[in-house]
Parts: C-alpha cells; structure tokens; sequence
C-alpha cells in the first residue's frame, strides 16, 4: 500500500512545485482556455453533424483554410513586436501600427474578395461559399483584431483574460452555429458562427 502510495505523493510534490513556477502557471491557464473552448465544440459535434450536411462543412471548411492563409498576413507580423517593445510607449505605438496595417490589409482583401471571388470559388471548387464571400474580410478583420490584442494581453501578462476570451469564442461559435442551424441550416449558419 505504502508503495502505491509513494510514486503518488512523488507526483504531487512535482505538480504542486511546477504549479508554483509563473511560466508554468501561465501556461496552465492559457491551455484551460484552449482546452474548454475545444471540449465544448467536440460536446457540440454531434448536435451540430445532424443540423448541418457534410456540403456544409465542406464549405466551412474551404472558408477557414482562405482566412486561416490570410490571417499569417494581417498587420504583416507587426503585432509581435508589441510584447518585445522596450517600453509601454513603444508598444502602443507597435499596437496602432498594427491596426493600421490591419485595416489597409482588409481593405486589399475585400477588394480581392470583389475582384476575383468566382476565380476563388471555381479554383476551389465551392461555389456554394460565393454569396458569403463577403464574411471573409469581416472574418479577417476580427481575426487580425484579435491577434493584435491577444498580442497586447500578452505584455500585460492577462492569461486569464486570454483564457476567458478564447473560451468565449468558442460559446459564441457553438450558439451562433446552433441557432442558425435550429432556423434554417445553411452555409451561414455555420460561416457567421466561425467569425463570431
């Protein structure tokens, strides 16, 4: 029993002192973000595999790959200057760079979006994604937001406020997703809900 026991109290002395250590706890918390808002879309799937046809994800997922590809190009990677700026002042100043990078790179993707959308659909083979097309520079937008922000939070050291935040878009993806789909299960039910 004592056996047992030992490699027990072992393990536990050793979790209690990595806990204890501020990159480790930090890393704690920014994973239960990630972990709950990924469990809650896995709790999710079923519900959402009886709404929505597998065209349907097919669809989201041509979406997501387009926004994901864009999304490395956003501020142009601005945005990790920001938690390496020497001083708050320098930061902000990284932190309005990006924004502006953010909303110049937007106005290029709606523009792409107008100009070459049934190029897009055609190489892809998705012409269902065409009339929400649209969504891709709004998703960009959020999306790039998003990552200037996390970066700021990052410098402010707000895990859990990061944690909070990614398990939040995760509630606002399964409810968007859900409801849409309960009304009328389409593309955009889906699409709104990834951008949400």
């Amino acid at each position: 029993m004592d056996q047992r026991q030992g490699p027990h109290r072992i393990w536990r002395q050793i979790t209690d002192r990595l806990a204890q250590l501020p990159f480790i706890r930090n890393v704690i918390v920014l994973l239960s973000g990630t972990g709950a808002s990924v469990g809650l879309i896995l709790l999710s799937t079923p519900l959402l595999s009886r709404i929505y046809t597998p065209e349907l994800f097919g669809t989201l997922a041509v979406f997501i790959s387009a926004l994901s590809v864009l999304l490395t190009c956003a501020s142009l990677c601005y945005e990790m200057a920001i938690p390496l700026a020497e001083d708050d002042e320098t930061a902000r100043d990284a932190l309005a760079l990006s924004f502006i990078l953010l909303a110049g790179m937007t106005v290029l993707v709606s523009v792409a979006v107008m100009t070459f959308g049934d190029q897009f659909v055609a190489l892809f083979n998705c012409r269902p994604l065409r009339p929400y097309l649209w969504l891709l520079p709004a998703g960009f937008f959020g999306g790039g937001a998003y990552q200037i922000l996390s970066y700021w939070a990052l410098r402010k050291q707000a895990f859990g406020q990061i944690a909070k935040t990614r398990f939040s878009q995760g509630v606002a993806m399964v409810v968007v997703q859900v409801s849409l789909g309960l009304v009328s299960p389409s593309a955009v039910g889906l699409l709104i809900g990834d951008v949400a």
